[in-house]
């Protein structure tokens, strides 16, 4: 097998298994939570944004961190889901709510990213 096919791989299982983790930890963040504010993708994507930074600090290019990155983090860390549910909010909670959660959700991605990329480049 090339090595450029086994990069294709190994980023198709990462990200299978992002996306996975990240439902059993929304129906998880669900269960202990009120559903009225999307909790899950709020925590889902500060903490693939941390991972991500930790990811660029150590900066080992090769199958593994494409597999990490792309793959994992990719089907882990979900943007669609976080603009549908800044909509609902917008619709259901009225605009203080909405951008509430959208100035939280990029500032603390934004602070993950740096954080972790800080704390893995020291």
């Amino acid at each position: 097998m090339t090595s450029e096919l086994w990069t294709w791989i190994i980023i198709g299982l990462g990200g299978s298994f992002g996306a996975v983790t990240r439902y059993a930890l929304t129906i998880w963040v669900q269960s202990i939570s009120s559903r009225s504010f999307p909790f899950a993708t709020f925590l889902i994507n500060i903490t693939g944004s941390f991972l991500f930074g930790i990811c660029l600090g150590w900066n080992h290019p090769g199958p593994f961190h494409f597999a990490v990155t792309t793959g994992f983090l990719g089907g882990y860390t979900t943007f669609s889901t976080f603009g549908v549910e800044s909509v609902e909010l917008l619709q259901k909670k009225g605009w203080v709510t909405a951008a509430l959660y959208i100035l939280l959700s990029v500032s603390l991605s934004l602070a993950g990213v740096i954080s972790g990329y800080s704390w893995s480049a020291s």
